[in-house]
């Protein structure tokens, strides 16, 4: 789960956000995608991803990416995406 604020002046619709999952190569990493149906100005979501997530790869810490697409009329979008350091627990 991660929490999307919206800092903004207005309401928005249908935005989509992205987690990354680095693993040792690129290509191994993990993506997950979901779409926000509707969040108010001056307010936080909470976006769950599933897995399935392999045990054996998420024991040591490792970094994450939540990036939000950019909503239109957006002028600025440096606070759009942000990278974790974390160490998953099941």
């Amino acid at each position: 789960m991660v929490g999307i604020e919206n800092t903004g002046d207005y309401q928005e619709q249908n935005v989509n956000v992205k987690l990354v999952i680095h693993q040792n190569a690129p290509a191994k990493s993990i993506i997950r995608e979901a779409k926000i149906p509707e969040i108010f100005n001056n307010t936080t979501k909470e976006v769950f991803f599933k897995g399935p997530f392999a045990p054996t790869t998420m024991i040591t810490p490792v970094q994450i990416t939540v990036s939000v697409a950019p909503v239109p009329g957006e002028a600025s979008i440096a606070n759009n995406t942000r990278a974790y350091e974390v160490r998953f627990t099941y």
